[in-house]
């Protein structure tokens, strides 16, 4: 039970930090929404029944609730929200049920919720009245706008004709605005294992990775089959780790990572290279269940960290996993298993 009612407070408050002096702070909570208190945007005597752990906070104290609702004509088709929070007001964004604007359709079920500092918020949502192959879409509220940005079945751009979105699976946005969207591809020569990175600008989608597409830097004609990891920077190169497929690429060399940029895809670290940090002879590794260069991730720099297996000399299960980080071409070892732990 006191885990309960703990949970509950960590979503139902936000809060500031006054200052009493220069040597003690009070926090001061205030309250956004408690369950039980009426619903804004929802009909008399609606009020919220559980506010779910779906939260978001920036900078600006904005602040946005995941919510589900109790009362009058209440159902399964209407019963969850979300609402934006701002100068001690909350604003219904989306509902199930209600018109999704633009579609002729209503939203169904919520699926995320991002906001930046800017105080811009994307989120994922099911429609209904459609069939599902289509039911699935992404949208930006900007201010006093909210409109769908992306759904199954649209065309990316560069791509055949007949190759259409799938299920979109992932988003991701900065806070210089940058929106990313991970999705299957449905089509001629793609399966439901086609995942693809795009990004959204005013041109439209713009595939940035897709399985199937060319992986430059290594053999002619080697095409990307499976990714392993991305990364996305504020407005630097995007970042993926992926296997390939192609002359020349067998189980020692047949993972990577690339970064796409202007004058598109660099090849920067490669299984069966030298592993920095590490004695001659020794080189990165892949893993049959787990393939390589794994926990990719990114700075706002544009440094990389991962981490992977090592093999060759002088290597054994003892000492055969390390984390890299720092510039692209040329990330520093941190950490090795089989090293002395610091501060131990």
């Amino acid at each position: 039970m006191l885990g309960k009612v703990f949970g509950v407070f960590v979503i139902c408050w936000a809060f500031a930090l006054s200052f009493a002096s220069e040597a003690q702070a009070e926090l001061i909570y205030t309250p956004w929404v408690l369950t039980g208190d009426p619903a804004p945007g929802t009909e008399p005597g609606v009020e919220f029944g559980y506010l779910s752990s779906r939260i978001r906070f920036n900078a600006q104290g904005q602040i946005t609730i995941h919510a589900g609702l109790r009362g009058p004509g209440i159902s399964g088709l209407n019963f969850g929200g979300f609402w934006l929070g701002q100068d001690g007001r909350l604003e219904l964004v989306a509902r199930d049920g209600n018109n999704a604007p633009g579609t002729g359709l209503v939203f169904g079920v919520n699926r995320s919720i991002h906001m930046n500092d800017s105080g811009q918020v994307l989120f994922t949502n099911d429609l209904r009245g459609v069939d599902d192959l289509y039911d699935n879409s992404v949208w930006l509220k900007d201010g006093d706008v909210l409109e769908m940005i992306a759904r199954e079945g649209d065309r990316p751009l560069g791509l055949p004709g007949d190759v259409v979105l799938g299920y979109i699976s992932g988003t991701v946005l900065t806070e210089s605005g940058r929106i990313v969207l991970f999705s299957t591809l449905r089509g001629e020569g793609y399966d439901s294992d086609s995942v693809a990175m795009l990004t959204v600008n005013d041109s439209g989608l713009v595939p940035i990775y897709h399985v199937g597409g060319p992986a430059s830097g290594v053999s002619a004609g080697a095409v990307f089959t499976e990714p392993n990891g991305f990364a996305v920077t504020e407005t630097g190169p995007f970042y993926v780790s992926s296997q390939i497929e192609g002359d020349n690429v067998d189980a020692t060399n047949a993972w990577g990572i690339w970064a796409y940029g202007d004058s598109g895809w660099t090849l920067y670290q490669r299984a069966g290279d030298p592993a920095p940090g590490t004695q001659a002879g020794v080189v990165f590794g892949s893993v049959i269940s787990s393939g390589a260069f794994t926990d990719l991730s990114s700075n706002s720099s544009g440094q990389i960290v991962f981490s992977n297996r090592l093999k060759g000399y002088g290597v054994d299960e003892t000492n055969d996993f390390g984390v890299w980080a720092g510039d692209p071409d040329n990330p520093r070892l941190l950490s090795r298993t089989g090293q002395p732990a610091p501060g131990t």
